[in-house]
This record gives C-alpha cells, structure tokens and sequence, in this order.
C-alpha cells in the first residue's frame, strides 16, 4: 500500500499506460473495505447461504422470476452465461460472485469518489491488477461450481448491459472471499507482484472532480440509458444534437 497524491497518481498514468490493457483498476471510497464481491460481503454473517444454495436455488428462481415478466431466458447450466447473467444483475444491484473492474484508471476514481459528498477527511483506495501477468501464470476457471478456489477474469456479454461499454468494464469471478488476500497469498508463493493498492487522500476531491469532468467522466457517460444512447448515435452519425 502506498500514500500517492492526485498528481502521482495521474504521472504513474502517463508513464505506465502505454499498453492500455496490462492493468485492470478498482476504486473503493473506503481503504479498510475488502476486495471481496457483493456476495460475499452479504453473506459473511449468514453462512445459512452458501454459494452452492445461491446458485443451485436462488438464481434460477430469479431467472424464472424475471423470464415470467418478459424477460430472456438464460442458460445457467452454461458457465459463460450463467456469469454473462450474474454480470447483468450486478450492474443493477444484485449481489454476485462477481467484482467489477474497469480498464480506465480515471473511471475507477470516479466510482471512488462518487458517494463522497462531505466528509472528505481520511483516504479513498484504487486497486491495480497486473491481470496480464495474472492470467498468463495462473488457470484461468469461470465455473463457480469447481470446489477449487480461483479467482479469473471474466468478459461477459454485451447483450443488454451497455454499462459494460461505458464503463470499460471486466470482471473477475471468484468462489474466494477474500481476493486481496488470495492474490498476496499467490504473490508470496509465485514470486511476483499482481496487486497494488493505492491510497489517496480524499481533501483533493475538488481538483480530481474537475479533471474527471474534463475527461468526459460523468454519471451522464458512465450510465447510459436509451434515450442518452439515441442523442449521442445521433450526433456521432448525422452531427446533430
């Protein structure tokens, strides 16, 4: 873990990111919250749900729930759309075994600092992910049945989830509670460094607001609804806004 300022942090960007896809990048408002999914966060004090009852019961009685109200029917036998689904809800709130990454290191500020609105002592946290390296020493398993611990990245998708475009979002699947532990665990015992963890302090908010709104990053792009969709292909296509 490392103390950067916003400057630091925007000149470790410009020397380190001339292959835009070696790092994977996760903000968190909080620097003592786990790197751990929604699943498992809400299930820590309820062991009664196991990730085993989570998807031999409760997802595909959610799928059945929302096939019953018009929507699609997904393939949870299969591991790809099983994850393509559980992508979808996590994007609208649902907890999953799932985490989201983004390849854009401003958007991961962003979600940061998005909920801080008057408190700003203290720090916010950006995780970075040498996922190349990861992904090319270590198996990569998306099957969330497997009784072995993992943890992959994961693509899933696009099909009705355009925040997965916006957001310049992947993911990482894990049946592992604790991913920052798992990786520091494999850290020591491969020899390499897969994860950095970054501390900033949150006084700076302002100044990064106002560069992150000069960028174009704004609830507006990351959050694309139809209508926003349409107003943009308009002007990209016919120059008109």
């Amino acid at each position: 873990m490392e103390n950067w300022t916003w400057q630091q942090y925007k000149q470790w960007i410009s020397n380190n990111m001339q292959n835009g896809y070696q790092y994977l990048f996760r903000g968190q408002e909080n620097p003592e919250w786990k790197l751990q999914t929604s699943f498992h966060r809400v299930t820590q004090n309820n062991p009664s749900i196991t990730l085993p009852i989570y998807l031999h019961n409760i997802i595909p009685e959610l799928n059945n729930i929302l096939v019953s109200q018009g929507f699609e029917n997904h393939l949870l036998y299969d591991s790809v759309n099983l994850n393509s689904f559980l992508a979808k809800l996590q994007h609208h709130g649902f907890p999953t075994p799932l985490l989201d990454w983004t390849y854009n290191p401003y958007i991961a500020v962003y979600f940061a600092i998005e909920k801080i609105i008057t408190n700003f002592e203290g720090e916010f946290s950006i995780f970075i992910f040498d996922y190349i390296q990861w992904i090319t020493t270590n198996f990569q398993p998306i099957d969330l049945y497997s009784s072995n611990y993992f943890v992959s990245t994961f693509k899933p998708h696009y099909t009705n989830n355009p925040r997965l475009v916006t957001q310049n979002s992947i993911l990482t699947v894990t049946n592992v509670n604790d991913i920052q532990e798992y990786l520091i665990n494999a850290e020591k015992s491969q020899g390499k460094k897969y994860l950095y963890k970054i501390n900033i302090q949150k006084n700076e908010i302002y100044s990064i607001k106002r560069d992150l709104e000069a960028m174009g990053i704004t609830s507006k792009k990351l959050f694309p609804n139809l209508d926003r969709l349409c107003v943009e292909m308009k002007n990209n296509f016919f120059g008109i806004t």
